[in-house]
């Protein structure tokens, strides 16, 4: 069960269904903060950034993708039947803050390739939507 407490109804809900369980069975909870999912303008931004690299290189959307989480994600070793496998951390595993500071890492890493990745509020950025769509 998932239940998030948002107020006081709902910490008065999570403290009753705590004080119902039964006790003669192990029971595991979590408690923490809910993180804010990365958003979906930012996840745009980040799909027209790939439109604009490919437009740039000829390289696909789907290899920068590949490239940039790789580049600035984490890496997981995992077994597969006895065989070493490794796994890239997902753009959709980070909150908000974690992927403002990804696309910050594929911005500034662009830019020294000599690719111009515009932020919403800079110059350049309505000339990429025109150019590749929103």
């Amino acid at each position: 069960m998932k239940l998030i407490v948002r107020d006081e109804r709902g910490r008065q809900a999570f403290i009753d269904f705590v004080r119902r369980v039964d006790l003669k069975k192990p029971f595991s909870a979590t408690f923490e903060p809910v993180k804010q999912k990365r958003s979906l303008p930012q996840n745009r931004l980040f799909h027209l950034w790939m439109q604009v690299l490919e437009g740039d290189t000829g390289t696909s959307c789907e290899a920068w993708k590949q490239h940039y989480k790789e580049l600035f994600l984490s890496r997981f070793l995992d077994n597969c039947f006895g065989k070493e496998v490794i796994t890239v951390q997902g753009t959709s595993d980070l909150d908000s803050g974690e992927f403002s500071q990804f696309l910050e890492k594929v911005r500034q890493d662009a830019l020294e390739n000599g690719s111009y990745l515009p932020w919403p509020d800079e110059l350049g950025y309505d000339e990429m939507i025109q150019k590749y769509g929103a």
